[in-house]
C-alpha cells in the first residue's frame, strides 16, 4: 500500500482541468506551484 499526502493527491486532477473552469482551493492546498498548473490548463484558480 503507498503513501500518499493529501496535497500531492489534489494534484492528480490537474490534468482533467479545461479551459475557463473555475478552480476553489482550499488555503491548506495554497501554493505557487499548483497555482501556475492549474492556471496553465486554462482554468481559472482562486
Amino acid at each position: 500500500m503507498s503513501q500518499a499526502g493529501e496535497q500531492s493527491l489534489a494534484r492528480t486532477p490537474y490534468e482533467r482541468l479545461e479551459p475557463d473552469m473555475l478552480v476553489l482551493a482550499d488555503r491548506d492546498f495554497c501554493s505557487f506551484t499548483g497555482f501556475c498548473q492549474a492556471a496553465d490548463t486554462g482554468a481559472r484558480p482562486v
